[in-house]
């Protein structure tokens, strides 16, 4: 076992049973073994939630400390500190980011907000597994609903997503949705990344397979790799440890660069909709992928009387790059353009981007993957930016839509 990996991971001690310790003088086998310790810091939100109802205005932080002489003798300690949430209960659970599992461990109460590890609880070899594979969170129960948060080792991230019908491609009416998690492990000096990959579906009793796919929302795209369904969790889908801890999925830096750009997604299937019943784009920090409806009452110029149908855009945006990418879906068949433009929300603007129409799909015009400048980013940024659709009886815009930003906070990972 390496420890100092292990000990990166600090929440390990959250696994084990209160154990007492030995005492006297009577010399220990460990005396001549250093203890290392390490600090590790998480939070707590609604975000990660996937059972329960999400306490949406509250959340915690978490301080705890492992103190291990080799890795036979490990203790931990440590507290939580929660906000605008009276707790009745704290655990440790197992399972990974997009799954539930069973308690572990539960955390004593100091006061109406602080919660800590109970004194002297030491861990085994397997509990160091567990923690090192990112497979153990933090639940707090409280009478406003739940926060969670997945206990990381230094250098690991995660990314949280909902599935639905609507963002399958075409889009599937069905009352079946998803929630489901990615943990990264974003240090590899060796280029191997690996991460864990989980989604637990509801009301989708006939799902025949799942699929992690490359393309961005509002685009089909290939298959990277197959998910496999839990055996334990029949709604649960995930990469092969979902049944097999001791194996390791991982990312290249090709397959990198799609997650970090937001390229990436995964596809539910069922019986009754093979090509997939639900699908969630995974996007992380940094990046957005906002859906536009475009409407005629957005049209300055020329409103038509009667909508001559509808279209709405999945706009993929890379804060850090500049990078914008659209899809959009339309009904309306006589459509001669689709572009982009620049002017606030009642205004007309000006040409900036032309899409393009895509012969394999019915209705989709894309914009592949482009660089805004940098006032076209200040525009994005300042809701300046907006899409149009013209036909030959409107060409100054019979559909248009508004790209708005998400209020602070919403969507973040």
């Amino acid at each position: 076992m390496n420890t100092t990996r292990f000990l990166s991971i600090t929440l390990l001690s959250l696994l084990g049973a209160c154990g007492g310790g030995g005492g006297g003088d009577e010399a220990s086998p460990f005396d001549d073994v250093p203890v290392t310790t390490t600090d590790f810091v998480f939070s707590l939100s609604a975000q990660q939630v996937i059972d329960g109802t999400p306490a949406n205005d509250s959340s915690g932080t978490a301080t705890f400390q492992t103190r291990a002489r080799g890795t036979l003798e490990v203790f931990a300690s440590g507290t939580l500190v929660l906000r605008d949430i009276d707790a009745t209960r704290v655990d440790i659970h197992f399972g990974f980011a997009g799954e539930t599992g069973p308690v572990i461990l539960a955390l004593q109460q100091q006061d109406p907000m602080t919660w800590a590890i109970p004194a002297n609880t030491e861990i085994d070899i397997d509990e160091l597994r567990l923690l090192e594979q990112t497979a153990l969170y933090v639940r707090v129960s409280s009478p406003q609903g739940v926060i969670r948060g997945q206990i990381l080792p230094a250098g690991w991230g995660i990314v949280m997503f909902d599935l639905s019908g609507e963002s399958v491609v075409p889009e599937v009416l069905t009352g079946a949705t998803g929630r489901g998690g990615l943990t990264l492990q974003a240090a590899a000096p060796d280029g191997r990344h690996t991460y864990h990959l989980r989604v637990t579906t509801n009301n989708l009793a006939d799902a025949i397979g799942g699929s992690l796919a490359d393309a961005y929302a509002g685009a089909n795209g290939n298959e990277r790799l197959s998910l496999m369904r839990s055996l334990a969790a029949p709604s649960v889908w995930g990469t092969g440890d979902v049944n097999d801890l001791n194996f390791e999925p991982f990312l290249t830096v090709s397959g990198l660069e799609p997650l970090g750009a937001g390229q990436l997604h995964v596809v539910i299937r069922s019986a009754a909709n093979p090509e997939g019943e639900i699908r969630g784009q995974i996007v992380p920090d940094g990046v957005e992928a906002l859906a536009v409806p475009l409407s005629t009452d957005q049209v300055v110029t020329g409103v038509p009387v009667v909508a001559p149908g509808s279209a709405t855009a999945m706009v993929t945006y890379n804060e850090f790059t500049g990078d914008i990418a659209i899809n959009l879906h339309t009904d309306i068949q006589n459509a001669i353009s689709v572009s982009l433009h620049e002017a606030p929300a009642g205004q007309d603007g000006v040409l900036l981007l032309s899409l393009f129409r895509d012969f394999s799909v019915p209705g989709l015009w894309s914009l592949p993957v482009t660089t805004l400048t940098t006032q076209q980013q200040a525009a994005l940024a300042s809701d300046n930016l907006y899409l149009q659709l013209t036909t030959v009886d409107y060409p100054n815009g019979a559909l248009r839509g508004q790209i708005i930003q998400p209020a602070a906070g919403v969507g973040a990972n």
